[in-house]
């Protein structure tokens, strides 16, 4: 699964999971002594987050990522 499918199925259930593993994520990249190629991956996947996941939105209205709708959706 793609981080915007599993932030859209967790907000559908009212869970904040992504909200608590961004967070969890971005104190190893404070805290944590890892390799850089662990940091730099683990910093793309923060910013790719703050980014809503790559997604270009025409209209402010909420739509579930489909196939069809999100180029990050993968089955």
């Amino acid at each position: 699964l793609t981080g915007s499918v599993l932030e859209d199925a967790w907000k559908q259930s009212g869970k904040s999971h992504m909200d608590e593993l961004i967070r969890k994520i971005e104190g190893i990249l404070l805290d944590a002594q890892c390799s850089r190629d662990v940091r730099q991956m683990l910093l793309k996947l923060v910013e790719l987050r703050s980014s809503n996941w790559g997604r270009v939105h025409a209209a402010a209205a909420y739509s579930e990522a489909t196939p069809d709708n999100d180029p990050n959706y993968y089955m």
